[in-house]
C-alpha cells in the first residue's frame, strides 16, 4: 500500500502500471538528515516492472530511493546488514505512517514521500 502524497510518481507508474508491492526488499542504505528532517531509504526490490525503460539493459532487481519528509517521529529499532524487510506506507490523517519489519524495523511518520531514484540493476547475491 502506498500513500496518496507521493511526489515524482509518474515514472514509477509508467513502468509498473501501479504502485508495486514492497515485500522482501533488501535495504542498502538509510540516511537521516536531522537539519532537513528527512530520511532517505535505498533498497533493492525483486518486483520487476512490466514495461521497463528501453535504456535499462539486462536487470534482475530495481533500486529504489525514497525520501520521507518532513519527519514528525521516527523509531529505528533494528537494522541488520543482511536479510529482507517488508515496507508498508499508508495515510493517517495529515501524516503518512511508514513501517518496515524484518531485517530493518522502522516506524516513522512524515508528511510526504518523494521517489528520488528508480534504476534497473543486474545484481548477484540474494535471490
Amino acid at each position: 500500500m502506498w500513500p496518496a502524497r507521493v511526489e515524482n510518481s509518474t515514472f514509477l507508474l509508467g513502468i509498473y502500471g501501479h504502485y508495486p508491492n514492497l515485500d522482501n526488499i533488501e535495504v542498502t542504505a538509510i540516511h537521516i538528515d536531522a537539519g532537513a528532517r528527512t530520511l532517505t531509504l535505498s533498497f533493492l526490490s525483486r518486483n520487476l516492472p512490466y514495461k521497463p525503460p528501453s535504456n535499462w539493459e539486462e536487470f534482475n532487481k530495481v533500486l529504489f530511493q525514497l525520501q520521507f519528509f518532513p519527519i514528525e517521529s521516527i523509531d529505528l529499532s533494528r537494522f541488520d546488514y543482511l536479510g529482507f524487510s517488508t515496507l508498508r506506507m499508508w495515510d493517517l490523517g495529515s501524516f503518512i505512517n511508514v513501517e518496515s519489519k524484518g531485517a530493518m524495523d522502522l516506524c516513522l511518520q512524515c508528511v510526504f514521500v518523494r521517489i528520488n531514484k528508480l534504476v534497473g540493476l543486474l545484481a548477484g547475491g540474494s535471490n
